[in-house]
């Protein structure tokens, strides 16, 4: 063996990997969501949205009195506290936002104070969700699609780990014939003699 220290830690300290460790999360389809918005992702969307829509009294239909932003006041949510608006997703205000919604939500659970039309847009977005796990799972089923009908390419089946053995015998041991046993399949394999 080499007596050169860089050498022997190269060879032997050498943490290797086996194929699952190799495989990035970033690549599984069901990490990959089409459509990633929660409740109250679509709460802030519709509260950004509703400035657009103009609200009209029952008694004037020509003129607007405003927008349909106070529909969501339940949430604390006006132009005093949100000036700018909704800030972006990626932003750290958005994910305030979102946490101070989960509360007043499970606030309103618990109490059921929540307004009639605020409960029937909450039922309808919870009912979204349900439609929304299916869209989320078409990246898998259309990559499984496209591998099995198009390409036609089998699965492999599986395949044992193989392993690469280096050692020094010690030398001050009586020297004896022997063999190395590999747990998994209990085959045989002998040992390299210099």
């Amino acid at each position: 063996m080499s007596t050169n220290s860089q050498i022997d830690n190269v060879i032997f300290k050498r943490n290797g990997v086996n194929q699952e460790e190799r495989f990035s999360d970033a690549l599984e389809p069901g990490n990959l969501k089409l459509h990633d918005f929660t409740i109250e992702d679509w709460l802030l969307f519709a509260y950004n949205f509703a400035k657009e829509v103009n609200f009209f009294e029952t008694d004037n239909d020509k003129t607007p009195e405003g927008n349909w932003q106070e529909f969501f006041s339940y949430f604390g949510f006006s132009k005093d506290n949100l000036p700018d608006g909704i800030p972006k997703r990626t932003e750290k205000e958005y994910a305030v936002l979102k946490e101070s919604i989960t509360k007043t939500l499970s606030t309103a659970n618990i109490n059921q104070d929540l307004t009639p039309h605020l409960t029937l847009f909450v039922c309808f977005l919870k009912l979204l969700e349900l439609s929304q796990n299916k869209l989320n799972l078409i990246t898998k089923k259309h990559l499984d699609f496209f591998y099995k009908d198009i390409l036609q390419i089998e699965k492999l089946p599986a395949k044992a780990d193989k392993v690469n053995i280096i050692f020094e015998l010690a030398k001050k041991l009586p020297k004896k014939k022997s063999l190395l046993t590999q747990n998994l399949t209990q085959e045989k394999i002998p040992t390299v003699k210099n």
